[in-house]
């Protein structure tokens, strides 16, 4: 009996801890979209297209640097987007340019 409840609490855990960071993930992105319509003044739909198009061009930890970086400089209300340490990486400056032309620029 209590290997059953034990194994119950600990597949709850589990999911809980799954669903958790998929939230982080989920609000990094929502961020990056903020911080796309405050800095570059693109609309919702558009900013949101930039943050997909960005994740997809990065892997996982450097997205997350990306995501990371932007809520920094938004707090502390720095003029640039991304910290200097973040944007001079090659890849990330691609997937920025790349993002920007394909989602922001279809007017």
């Amino acid at each position: 009996m209590k290997r059953s409840i034990l194994r119950v609490a600990s597949f709850a855990l589990a999911a809980a801890t799954l669903a958790a960071c998929g939230g982080a993930q989920a609000s990094s992105k929502t961020v990056l979209a903020e911080v796309c319509q405050q800095r570059m003044g693109g609309g919702a739909e558009a900013c949101g297209c930039y943050a997909d198009a960005i994740e997809a061009s990065l892997p996982a930890e450097t997205f997350t640097k990306v995501t990371t970086g932007a809520k920094i400089n938004q707090d502390y209300r720095s003029a640039e987007i991304l910290p200097a340490n973040v944007i001079s990486d090659p890849a990330v400056r691609r997937a920025m340019t790349e993002a920007q032309n394909s989602c922001l620029r279809q007017a």
